[in-house]
């Protein structure tokens, strides 16, 4: 403290009190302010929580949830059941009805698993315990149709389908390509059935034929009624259908896909169908009308498939019957001696009008002689 004279020197006028206060507010003034942090030092601030947080993430993520448990283990079983040097009805991978709705749900995310080719591995050999009431391949279908309802055809599913070979997953599959205005999933689809249907579901291609309105549908169903009908004991029976709806069809392309399936059946009525068209005024008509020939199940409608081959004047129709003559011939046929097809093939090379028709014959004859 100061006293008076001191104060007076100092010319404050103050009292020694005062003076004591000053002396704080002083100090208080001259004491270094709190800094504020620049720009540079908040946007380091921020970056340095940024990254905290993403390795927060990272471990959180590499921490497994019990449903990702789940998948990693089926996926690891489904390894082992691959390397297993057995036939793949004998492979199997247990699930249960969460675990197969998990896998399927990891379809649509492939980057959930590290190898999501494993999902589909694991879903090939899906099965269930002995007493579930699950059926597998019944809700892979469910979910492959629901998908189609969203515009999208995963394709590694149809083929999990095709490989796990069970004939009732072909029936709601061709009853969607039936009624359907997605063709890249009919497609798709009718592919798969191709492989899965059984004389059973033959109806249904048929009905595909006479109900869609897109060629390359209608012709893919075609396709798959014309492989169903050349392995088939009962070719007769399964042309009824095909001779019915010919006789009700009204379109034209229709009609036609029809006519050639005929030829894979054969037959007294098959005979009188494709008589007719192939007489018809119109060229498409006969034009499938010959195809049918080409594809008779004997040799019984070769010569009558021959005479109309001299008619054409049209290079591109003849073009279109040669080649198919060539491929009846060269068709392996185990009722056919060799005495008959060395005849039916010196026939058609008699009917050859070009150097390029002469080789075409003779590369076809000598591979079919190897």
């Amino acid at each position: 403290m100061v006293g008076p004279k001191v104060a007076k020197a100092l010319g404050t006028g103050h009292t020694p009190a005062s003076v004591s206060t000053l002396h704080l507010e002083h100090v208080l003034h001259l004491a270094p302010k709190r800094r504020q942090l620049s720009k540079q030092a908040k946007i380091a601030s921020m970056i340095v929580a940024a990254l905290v947080a993403v390795v927060a993430l990272v471990l959180y993520s590499t921490s497994q949830s019990p449903q990702m448990a789940v998948l990693t283990g089926l996926m690891e079983a489904a390894g082992l059941e691959q390397a297993r040097n057995v036939p793949d009805d004998e492979k199997g991978v247990i699930v249960t009805k969460d675990s197969l709705e998990a896998l399927l749900k990891a379809t649509l995310t492939p980057g959930v698993t590290k190898t999501p080719a494993r999902v589909y591995l694991a879903l090939r050999y899906a099965k269930v315990a002995r007493g579930s009431d699950v059926d597998v391949d019944a809700t892979i279908v469910t979910f492959v149709l629901r998908q189609f309802t969203n515009d999208h055809s995963d394709t590694q599913l149809l083929e999990v389908l095709r490989k796990r070979k069970n004939p009732r997953a072909a029936t709601p599959l061709l009853e969607f390509c039936r009624t359907t205005d997605k063709p890249k999933a009919a497609l798709a689809a009718i592919q798969v059935c191709r492989t899965l249907a059984a004389e059973d579901d033959f109806a249904k291609f048929i009905d595909i034929i006479d109900f869609t309105g897109n060629p390359a549908i209608r012709q893919a169903a075609e396709d798959a009624a014309a492989a169903i009908l050349k392995k088939s004991i009962h070719r007769l029976s399964l042309g009824i259908k095909v001779s019915n709806s010919f006789t009700t069809a009204t379109n034209a392309e229709v009609k036609c896909a029809l006519i050639r399936l005929l030829g894979c059946v054969g037959g007294v009525k098959a005979t009188d169908i494709v008589k007719t068209a192939l007489a018809a005024t119109d060229n498409n008509e006969q034009l499938a009308a010959a195809m049918a020939l080409a594809s008779w199940p004997d040799d019984a409608m070769f010569d009558r498939l021959i005479d109309y081959l001299g008619t054409l004047s049209d290079a591109q129709s003849r073009a279109l019957v040669f080649d198919a003559c060539v491929r009846f011939v060269a068709t392996p046929n185990q009722t056919r001696p060799q005495e008959m097809n060395d005849k039916l093939w010196n026939l058609l090379a008699s009917k050859a009008k070009s150097p390029a028709e002469n080789t075409q014959v003779s590369r076809a004859r000598s591979a079919n002689n190897k």
